[in-house]
């Protein structure tokens, strides 16, 4: 379980400093491999989201999706495990990368990837923050990853279903603002989205 404090800016973890100093070593430079998580995930006992019993959609979080027969656990389409491991898993890049990555609506640019709203109970992306200033002067928004239909690492952009007047019309973001429920209800609202924590 992992406890955040927003004014501290620190994260509580469940894990001991010791745990931590022995963990095994990751590369922060290269893509994340199914390997690399497995020998992670054994190491502290986790267990595994890609394993079956976590598959889920719930509200308005994508499905994850579970690999497709004959296709060996840890696979990607296409390749073997060794092609894969040596690669790395394309699918999987940190915040860091993808910050910065244009945003594409379904009528032409809207911005770019500036930020991302972690809900720290679930512990997962819920909003992606993009700056709309190369197009509205000022503006920031939020994105929820619902929206994302795809992304291009080669060219360093993403898709979103949206049009750029929606994204335009869309409640303003001020960086470092909390997200309360008031405006995740403002937000959901505007964009028609069911509200996930009823």
């Amino acid at each position: 379980m992992v406890k955040t404090d927003a004014v501290g800016r620190s994260l509580a973890v469940g894990v001991t400093r010791e745990q931590v100093k022995n963990s095994p070593e990751l590369d922060f430079d290269a893509p994340v491999s199914r390997r690399q998580e497995r020998t992670l995930y054994s190491y502290y006992g986790w267990n595994p989201y890609w394993s079956p019993p976590t598959y889920f959609a719930a509200g308005d979080r994508a499905p994850v999706v579970p690999p497709q027969p004959g296709e060996a656990e840890g696979d990607l389409p296409g390749f073997s495990e060794s092609e894969t491991e040596a690669a790395g898993d394309p699918h999987l890049r940190s915040v860091h990368e993808v910050t910065g990555y244009y945003v594409h609506a379904k009528d032409g640019d809207i911005g770019h990837v500036e930020d991302f709203v972690i809900d720290s109970d679930a512990w997962g992306i819920r909003y992606v923050a993009v700056d709309t200033v190369n197009w509205w002067p000022g503006k920031k928004v939020l994105i929820s990853p619902v929206a994302f239909t795809g992304v291009s690492w080669g060219r360093r952009t993403v898709d979103v279903d949206l049009t750029r007047e929606q994204v335009q019309g869309a409640p303003e973001y001020l960086p470092g603002q909390v997200v309360d429920r008031a405006y995740e209800a403002i937000y959901h609202d505007y964009y028609g989205y069911s509200y996930y924590w009823k």
